[in-house]
């Protein structure tokens, strides 16, 4: 069954945005799910604007569970335009969720240095050295 989420119905206020959404679908008894807390927090924290993080207790809304076909819990689902796009089921690291984003989200205007080294670019330590030379010509 494909998962796509329905539009809204006409007459209806809706406010369409075109920020993609993370769904985060959790259960309280679910010891993964909640190892995956404070992760689900650092990402709502750090995409702040980019993203929207949303939590959904799946014995709480289990029309939403069918909705989004989900079959394990955890499961983190990544909307965009009412489409699900990708989607990690059952419990995921950091670097998981980092790789799902990065294929779904647009580049920031300044990528971190992090990402930057993963591309082939020099790392920090590398960089601050360069700032330094940069520095002292300038004043030069």
């Amino acid at each position: 069954m494909a998962c796509r989420l329905a539009a809204a119905a006409p007459g209806k206020n809706t406010v369409v945005r075109d920020v993609p959404m993370l769904v985060f679908f959790y259960d309280e008894r679910s010891g993964p799910a909640r190892r995956m807390e404070s992760l689900i927090a650092h990402v709502a924290r750090k995409e702040r604007g980019r993203l929207k993080v949303k939590r959904v207790n799946a014995d709480a809304h289990p029309r939403l569970v069918r909705k989004f076909c989900v079959e394990k819990i955890p499961t983190i689902v990544l909307v965009k335009g009412k489409v699900v796009v990708d989607r990690i089921d059952g419990r995921a690291s950091m670097p998981q969720i980092e790789r799902l984003l990065e294929r779904h989200l647009p580049l920031e205007s300044a990528p971190s240095l992090r990402f930057a080294h993963a591309r082939g670019a020099p790392p920090a330590r590398e960089l601050v050295g360069v700032r330094d030379e940069l520095g002292d010509r300038e004043r030069s």
